[in-house]
């Protein structure tokens, strides 16, 4: 072991050169710039922490302007109206018709539409909108063909209301709200 490598912690560390080449020897102890330099930069970052903390305290809670009163307390939600679904009452139903079909129209679910056949004539398995959505007698020769009469969209009576092909009514009290949901009813 050379005598450059056993040095006391109290003495400074010096540039020691290891032969030509002319690069610094670590020794793993630091001089006296050293220390201050370290010392310097972390009070540096110390002071920029404190400063950093500071400044969101004072962006998160600003202090009032002076002569202000302070802001008043919140006050409480109004409470929310009562809300209950509307009960089912029956489908939607076509208008009343002469004919067959016990004097009802009959819905046309692909179109969403009523039709009713001419008395006498009852619906075939044709597109209610041919000329054979309706027969009397069997298919021709033996019978005839018709067209249905369109009765116009299904609908709900009285103080129902119509979602879909279902009719609905809210409880007494009680007036619909659509805002809310298809089916919802508002207390109050």
């Amino acid at each position: 072991m050379h005598d450059t490598d056993t040095r006391r912690a109290s003495e400074p560390a010096k540039n020691l050169n290891d032969g030509n080449t002319g690069t610094r020897r670590e020794t793993g102890l630091m001089t006296n710039t050293e220390k201050k330099r370290h010392t310097w930069v972390a009070a540096v970052v110390a002071l920029l922490l404190v400063g950093l903390a500071a400044c969101g305290q004072v962006i998160s809670n600003p202090p009032p302007p002076s002569g202000s009163q302070p802001p008043p307390p919140p006050s409480a939600p109004a409470p929310a109206p009562r809300l209950v679904e509307a009960a089912y009452v029956s489908a939607a139903e076509c208008a009343s018709r002469t004919g067959n079909n016990g004097g009802q129209g009959f819905i046309d679910i692909g179109l969403n539409q009523c039709y009713a056949c001419p008395s006498g004539y009852g619906r075939t398995i044709f597109d209610v909108r041919g000329n054979n959505a309706c027969e009397r007698g069997g298919p021709p020769p033996f019978g005839t063909w018709v067209r249905a009469e369109p009765l116009g969209p299904p609908g709900c009576t009285g103080n129902s209301f119509q979602v879909g092909s279902a009719c609905y009514q809210c409880p007494p009290g009680s007036v619909r709200d659509p805002s809310v949901g298809r089916t919802t009813c508002r207390r109050g």
